[in-house]
């Protein structure tokens, strides 16, 4: 799922991810190995934003800044600098934390296997360092603030998690249109019609009626497959 990046929610994470650190760190020594046993933790979220088409006043894509103010931005444009919309006024960015991207950096430094959905929002994610990692949607408010839209997501974009993107449900295989893809993927894995638990909807499954299952498609289906073969 996504969320917009709230301090509310990011507090949340902070405590999360401590709690597994913290249980991590207690495991006991396996004597067999002579080491604790491996943790290895999913995360099928992300964030991300939207902004007006109408409020973007410049963008920098590749190094170039390209100036529209009060957003003038054609289709053409749109096409050009891979942006994404959210509808037709509002454009998708993938945003990053730098206070979640530390947890995930405490994390792996315990020793913790941290694996991330890569988004489902038809989005180029890129490497660090790389020719898109800096373009931005630039808006005004006293100084030129910077969206990074092809940065992808925290936290599955956060340095050292294993970020997964979604192969699509067909014979020849191919990446699914709908998911977040580029240098920053990791791996592909299957994340189209994935049979799944549901609270509520779906069909009773017939083995017991007391439980629902159903079809679901989305990187938030292949990064926990990724997670179930590293286990």
């Amino acid at each position: 799922s996504s969320t917009n990046n709230s301090s509310g929610y990011v507090n949340y994470l902070y405590d999360l991810m401590n709690y597994v650190r913290v249980w991590h760190q207690r495991k006991p020594i396996n004597p067999a190995t002579g080491r604790k046993n491996p943790t290895i933790c999913n995360m099928s979220w992300g964030l991300q934003g939207s902004i007006a088409l109408t409020s973007i006043d410049r963008v920098i894509y590749q190094g170039v800044t390209y100036n529209k103010p009060g957003g003038g931005w054609t289709v053409t444009d749109r096409a050009n600098f891979g942006l994404v919309a959210a509808s037709g006024s509002n454009m998708l960015y993938m945003a990053r934390d730098a206070s979640i991207d530390a947890d995930m950096a405490d994390a792996i430094n315990d020793g913790i296997i941290l694996v991330g959905a890569a988004g489902n929002f038809y989005m180029y994610n890129e490497r660090f360092g790389n020719a898109n990692y800096d373009n931005a949607l630039q808006y005004l408010s006293g100084t030129y603030q910077s969206l990074f839209y092809m940065r992808g997501p925290s936290p599955s974009a956060a340095n050292g998690v294993i970020c997964v993107s979604s192969i699509d449900s067909t014979v020849v295989e191919r990446k699914a249109d709908y998911s977040n893809a580029g240098t920053r993927t990791d791996i592909f894995a299957s994340g189209s019609n994935i049979m799944g638990a549901y609270y509520t909807g779906g069909v009773a499954d017939p083995r017991n009626a007391g439980f629902n299952k159903g079809k679901m498609s989305g990187t938030s289906q292949a990064s926990p497959q990724v997670t179930g073969l590293i286990a």
